[in-house]
């Protein structure tokens, strides 16, 4: 009997081939996370910061911090379980608050309604407000502080939570908060170098969606791949910004929000000054230089206040072609948030052009009311003679100028009596320099 010998061949186990690439750790793969986290959060707060002056650089850059802390301790915190991952998170949110301006004693007391009320004064004023904003409303400032935080922690939440099965749409949706951060301030404020910004927000956006998959065997290649995309992008840039926009979304919000419009009454009173300076915009004026914008001429003292007078008679001396080139310059006035029907100017304003309904001479020499109240979106443009004679110009203009011009510009009329009797009285001042005058 012989017993045969039963041989087993075992094919050996399969491995992936060497690429020589050392797969990262996990720690190395979050510094990467945070890393380019933040490099392009911290770009979009810089953008952020050019819509308020002056500048909260240092609530912005705590804002930052809270995001990136988030993309760090949350993934720490899942390790233990979900309940102290989202804890952490929702305090990381709720520290937001204080950071972006709001009263730390309303957060420390949970006085939410407090802090919603103040967030819903500033929301309230902020469509008409201008930027870069410098007015004085901490509502409307906290406001815009606030919506970075938003934005950037949005980022930090949906990186932290959600699955990394997701892959590069986990990170994409991450980057899209982050990318508004940076590109909101631009639509509103054209930067200085667009083509040239954009060229480093794409840099870090790809950083950030694709940093952590780089390795040293493809890296060369990946990025010398990007470098052209982004040189492309940056010549082809100029050539499809145009100057009309493919979407007319104001048209479509105009539509939808009624703009909020004031009235003034021109006339100068004494007494305490109700004039709200919460930065809303109720008009824009394109010039070549700055002046002093005027809506009537008030030279007549009334006994109470500053009121517009009659129209004055007298001719005065036309100025000379040279002067009068020198300080004539065109203006655009548009009306974006009242409703009045004097015409805006400066100095001597010729008659306006583009004023639907037409105009009509004011009270004052050189000033225009049109037939139809303007209102938001009307614009107009007007010829403003206003000198700017300096000091020595004037010492040296002489003093051969019209008596009947100067008679109405030296008399004030004071009340007499009860101010219900109306019973008023002239004062009449010398011309300065005359021998009246030195008695």
């Amino acid at each position: 009997m012989s017993v045969g010998r039963l041989t087993i061949n075992v094919a050996p186990r399969l491995r992936p081939p060497d690429t020589g690439a050392t797969p990262a750790s996990p720690l190395i793969l979050g510094l990467i996370r945070m890393g380019s986290f933040a490099a392009l959060g911290l770009y979009g707060v810089v953008r952020w910061a050019t819509l308020l002056s002056p500048t909260p650089m240092g609530r912005l850059l705590g804002l930052l911090g809270l995001a990136v802390a988030l993309v760090g301790t949350v993934p720490l915190l899942r390790r233990i379980g979900p309940p102290p991952a989202v804890a952490g998170a929702c305090l990381l949110c709720l520290l937001a608050l204080p950071v972006a301006g709001l009263n730390w004693h309303d957060f420390l007391h949970l006085r939410l309604a407090v802090s919603a009320q103040a967030i819903g004064h500033g929301l309230s004023g902020l469509p008409g407000s201008l930027v870069p904003y410098a007015g004085r409303s901490p509502a409307i400032r906290q406001v815009i502080v606030l919506g970075a935080g938003v934005l950037l922690l949005d980022g930090a939440v949906v990186l932290a939570f959600a699955p990394h099965d997701l892959g590069e749409l986990r990170r994409a949706g991450a980057a899209l908060p982050l990318i508004a951060l940076a590109i909101v301030p631009s639509t509103l404020l054209r930067p200085e170098f667009p083509y040239l910004q954009g060229l480093v927000l794409f840099a870090l956006l790809v950083a950030f969606v694709w940093g952590e998959r780089a390795q040293a065997e493809g890296k060369s290649t990946a990025i010398a791949m990007l470098a052209v995309a982004g040189m492309a992008g940056a010549v082809l840039a100029p050539r499809l910004d145009g100057h009309r926009a493919w979407l007319n979304y104001r048209s479509w919000t105009g539509s939808l929000v009624r703009p909020r419009l004031d009235v003034f009454a021109w006339n100068q009173r004494y007494g305490p000054l109700h004039w709200p300076r919460a930065g809303h915009v109720v008009l824009t004026v394109q010039a070549a230089r700055g002046d002093y914008w005027k809506a009537e001429d008030l030279d007549v003292f009334n006994g109470y206040g500053w009121v517009a007078g009659p129209v004055k008679e007298a001719t005065l001396p036309p100025p000379v072609p040279s002067v009068r080139a020198r300080w004539t310059q065109p203006i655009r006035v548009t009306v974006s948030g009242m409703r009045s029907s004097d015409i805006i100017g400066s100095g001597y304003s010729a008659p306006p052009t583009s004023v639907i309904g037409g105009v009509a001479p004011g009270q004052g020499a050189g000033t225009w009311v049109s037939y139809r109240p303007l209102t938001a979106g009307d614009t107009y443009v007007v010829s403003t003679y206003s000198p700017h004679p300096s000091p020595f110009q004037l010492q040296h203009a002489g003093t051969r100028y019209p008596r009947a011009a100067l008679d109405p510009y030296l008399t004030l009329t004071v009340p007499v009596g009860r101010a219900l009797a109306g019973g008023t009285s002239s004062v009449e001042f010398p011309l300065f320099g005359s021998p009246r005058a030195a008695q």
